[in-house]
């Protein structure tokens, strides 16, 4: 199930509280990122909210863990996001580099008479 689907289906009452879905690939966990810690809690201690899942508050090495992962996410795609406008500028580059300029001929060479008699 993506991000999408899941905040459809179960984040609707939520929705302005939650700031970020993280579901992880080939996993069960999903992190869901409160506005506060206070309304963290408050979804914690909702009966009704998602009863079927298990649920808890990240704390400590736990908090420590996941934000350090949060981070390191973050800089690989702004590596990957440099690297690949690195290499559409030097890609530019070369290709300008290689450009050769050659003047165009018509293709055809008419004469024009005019009909009129003056």
């Amino acid at each position: 199930m993506g991000r999408k689907q899941f905040k459809d289906k179960f984040l609707t009452s939520f929705e302005d509280k939650i700031v970020y879905i993280d579901i992880e690939k080939n996993s069960n966990k999903i992190f869901l990122r409160c506005k506060s810690n206070q309304i963290a809690v408050e979804i914690l201690n909702d009966k009704t909210f998602l009863e079927n899942f298990s649920k808890s508050l990240l704390q400590g090495k736990e908090e420590n863990d996941y934000l350090k992962k949060i981070a390191s996410n973050r800089n690989k795609k702004q590596e990957k996001k440099e690297r690949k406008e690195k290499q559409k500028l030097t890609k530019k580059q070369t290709n300008e580099k290689f450009k050769i300029e050659i003047p165009i001929e018509p293709k055809s060479k008419h004469v024009k008479f005019d009909d009129n008699d003056d």
